[in-house]
């Protein structure tokens, strides 16, 4: 699971304090609307230690700070927002990937070693770091479908209504790696890296999104290997750059 950036300190300062501000500001400019909030799927924690996709009933048991703060910016929005006659829909989505997202992110790092690898500007060795973990991947253009058909709908939810958005599907990161390499245009050894090999506590993560097709129509529609080929493409373009 990630971490936030930074310290504990700046972490709840960005993700509470500054959530308290902008439902101020949304209270005071914007009465009668709707504020859709993106929490995230790790606000679960230790509960994904069950080993099933969790739905929105599930207790969550955030297990860093990260989740700690968004699982607090939930309930802030539903303690703060009805009152005041606005409604808010929070969302949890999962694990995103897309063309263009940061290196720091496991699917975009291997996309750019391999890249590099392809243009003779790295030796055919890609690292990698903890490959049995199991996470739920979305493309990001799905994820914003999620988010758009929510939008369509706010007045169809209760107040503090709180939606997953994933794939139902816990995939090992060892199964994304498999998908590069066969997009791949030269061969490469896989090397496992100290430094990047964090265990996760959670072995497995994935979120049952079925209470947000009911309510919405929407379900995951991009299929992995288009992501995979998207991603490796324009990895290509950033490297070439």
């Amino acid at each position: 699971m990630s971490q936030a950036g930074g310290s504990p300190a700046e972490t709840w300062q960005a993700n509470v304090v500054g959530l308290l501000n902008l439902a101020e500001a949304v209270i005071a400019g914007a009465p009668g609307s709707t504020l859709l909030f993106a929490s995230s799927g790790e606000v679960y924690g230790r509960a994904f230690l069950a080993g099933t996709a969790l739905d929105e009933r599930t207790v969550p048991m955030p297990a860093n700070t990260y989740a700690r703060t968004k699982l607090a910016g939930e309930r802030l929005l539903a303690d703060v927002l009805p009152a005041a006659g606005i409604r808010s829909v929070a969302l949890r989505p999962f694990n995103h990937i897309g063309p263009g997202q940061d290196e720091r992110f496991v699917v975009a790092s291997f996309a750019c070693q391999i890249a590099r690898i392809e243009a003779g500007l790295s030796e055919p060795v890609l690292e990698v770091g903890d490959l049995s973990a199991r996470r739920d991947f979305l493309d990001v253009g799905d994820v914003v479908a999620a988010y758009a058909a929510v939008i369509r709908r706010t007045d169809d939810f209760e107040t503090a209504s709180i939606f997953n958005v994933g794939s139902g599907r816990a995939r090992p990161i060892s199964e994304l790696l498999d998908g590069l390499r066969e997009r791949a245009r030269v061969p490469f050894e896989i090397r496992i890296a100290t430094d990047r090999l964090r265990p996760s506590e959670i072995p497995t993560a994935s979120g049952d999104a079925s209470a947000l097709t009911r309510a919405t129509g929407w379900q995951p529609r991009i299929a992995l290997a288009n992501s995979l080929a998207r991603i490796l493409d324009e990895a290509r373009t950033r490297i070439q750059s």
